[in-house]
């Protein structure tokens, strides 16, 4: 009986170690997803700004609030008549995202805990946050398995996919006016040093 109680606790403890294993991949996977998808956001902005991605690049990660990133690509929209049909698919997007923005901190900035841990509520492989953040909001929430990361990576994704679509038609409408005969050619700008 003891051979075979022994045996089991080493199956619990491969399948507990495997969990947090996977929490940790789906962790990684998630902000990889998350880091794409704000790469796409800066390339919105970079068409809005008729600039390059480089100079974007450069405000934009300077800026910490992720919050302030979305405001500033939806107040662009208003400064640049060129792009003007594509505001309303911007501010789908910006109202997702906003949504997504709490479980990135979360993913971020909370520790995987085995399941194993004295304080770990759900006594399964999870991201929690510290034991010392207490802040109504935090203790609010609940723990993050693998499961609720994947389905975070997936939403991510689709915003992701959803941004690139949005730049390639921005692309193709501002090339379309570029190619269109013109005395003035300064609303069709792209991206790249103004003419």
């Amino acid at each position: 009986m003891r051979a075979l109680r022994s045996q089991l606790d080493a199956i619990r403890e491969d399948t507990e170690a495997n969990e947090l294993a996977q929490l940790h991949r789906a962790s990684g996977s998630a902000i990889t997803g998350w880091a794409i998808m704000e790469e796409r956001i800066v390339m919105v902005a970079c068409l809005l700004l008729q600039t390059t991605p480089e100079k974007t690049g450069l405000i934009f990660y300077s800026i910490i609030n992720f919050q302030a990133w979305i405001t500033i690509t939806t107040d662009l929209f208003s400064l640049e008549p060129m792009f003007a049909d594509f505001q309303k698919r911007w501010n789908k997007i910006f109202e997702r995202l906003r949504a997504e923005k709490d479980n990135r901190d979360r993913l971020a900035h909370n520790y995987a805990s085995a399941a194993d841990v004295s304080d770990n509520p759900i006594k399964r492989a999870a991201k929690l946050p510290s034991r010392i953040d207490m802040r109504p909001k935090s203790r609010a929430l609940s723990p993050m398995t693998v499961e609720q990361i994947n389905d975070f990576a997936d939403r991510i994704g689709a915003i992701s996919d959803d941004l690139l679509r949005l730049v390639d038609d921005m692309i193709h409408h501002r090339d379309k006016l570029q190619s269109q005969p013109s005395t003035d050619k300064s609303s069709a700008r792209g991206p790249g040093p103004p003419t």
